[in-house]
């Protein structure tokens, strides 16, 4: 602020001399006493406009710089903001979904492993270590029309945390140390069903749930990388 407040004094100490100066030449071309100084006052007056001009270029410069850093400080703070939001929807809503949904699941004896293995994070079936299990799982739950839209929500909710950190601009470092491992570690729980619904791309949210495949390659390959350095 003592800086800005330093040039603005700058800048109008300059404009005063400008404007003292461009009087004086004015004088001298209206007073004939005067006519022998004209060419040493306009030499006054251009060597003054040279560095006023760049006082004001220099103004106009410190301003954008200026609006441009408020800008980011924005922009970051928001993300901040939004990732904090995202977080706090997770812990809220999805720890609140799934373990009515695991109870119909284990209720109709249809619970799934903690977390399935999986080979790579393309999500196909081909993805799965138990290729064979985890068909057979999925192709039970679509034939029940209560548990298939129950894992559906659950999935669903996953691509809208998903996408608040891939559209929404939410801050992902914020994101990954605050939910990164349970959020992919629910990825690889429901990975079954998201393998149906992604086969099923009109039925899909977003496409083929793209931001959750993506925050999870992500999170989950920030996360082996930092494992394999330990």
């Amino acid at each position: 602020m003592k800086s800005r407040w330093n040039l603005w004094v700058s800048l109008s100490v300059a404009l005063a001399l400008g404007a003292a100066v461009g009087y004086l030449v004015g004088l001298a071309y209206a007073s004939a006493n005067l006519r022998e100084y004209r060419d040493h006052l306009e030499v006054i007056y251009f060597l003054a406009a040279g560095p006023l001009v760049l006082l004001v270029l220099l103004a106009g410069l410190t301003q954008i710089v200026v609006s441009v850093q408020e800008i980011s400080r924005r922009s970051r703070r928001e993300a901040a903001t939004l990732a904090i939001a995202t977080c706090e929807k997770y812990a809220r809503e999805f720890f609140s979904l799934e373990p009515k949904t695991i109870t119909k699941l284990r209720e109709a004896k249809l619970l799934p492993p903690n977390e399935w293995k999986l080979l790579d994070d393309t999500f196909q079936w081909q993805s799965f270590a138990d290729e064979e299990s985890a068909r057979t799982w999925a192709q039970a739950i679509q034939g029940s029309s209560s548990l298939y839209i129950a894992a559906t929500e659950v999935v669903n909710l996953i691509e809208a945390i998903a996408m608040a950190f891939i559209h929404g601009k939410a801050d992902q470092e914020i994101g990954y140390h605050t939910i990164g491992a349970p959020f992919c570690q629910c990825v690889r729980r429901w990975a079954p069903q998201l393998v149906i619904m992604r086969s099923q791309q009109s039925l899909a949210v977003s496409g083929a749930f793209a931001a959750t495949v993506e925050l999870y390659r992500s999170w989950e390959g920030r996360r082996r990388l930092m494992a394999r350095s330990r």
